[in-house]
Formats: C-alpha cells, sequence, structure tokens
C-alpha cells in the first residue's frame, strides 16, 4: 500500500469519524444547557406563583381583617 492509497481511503474515514464525535459531543452539551435552562424557567415559574399566592393570601386577611395563615 503506497502514500496515495493511504491518503484516499484513510483520511476521509477518519475526517468522517472525528466528524461525528464532534458533533455528538455538541448535541450532548447543548442539549444539557436546554434541560439546565428548562428546568430553570419551571423553577422561576413556581416561585413567582408561589409570591403571588403569598401576596393575594396577605391582602385578603387585611381586606376582610381575618388572620389567615400563608401556606408555603
Amino acid at each position: 500500500m503506497d502514500i496515495d492509497s493511504f491518503f484516499k481511503i484513510f483520511v476521509p474515514a477518519i475526517v468522517a469519524v472525528i466528524g461525528v464525535i464532534i458533533g455528538a459531543s455538541l448535541q450532548y452539551i447543548y442539549a444539557r444547557k436546554a434541560e439546565t435552562n428548562k428546568r430553570l424557567q419551571i423553577l422561576k415559574t413556581k416561585a413567582y406563583v408561589d409570591f403571588i399566592r403569598s401576596v393575594s393570601s396577605i391582602a385578603m386577611s387585611q381586606n376582610f381583617g381575618q388572620n389567615l395563615k400563608v401556606k408555603y
């Protein structure tokens, strides 16, 4: 096998394998980042809902003169 045959056969295969590895790695990284952002958004939304519920409970207790217990 001479050097031309080596370059014609193995170099494209090696480049393809390296491309697949890089592509899979980038997909994994971006998928993890997207999942982390999704979970963070869900936690933020839950925190906002809890805050609004607490504020509304306080406002209701002040309006009606009741001592409502704020549920967490």
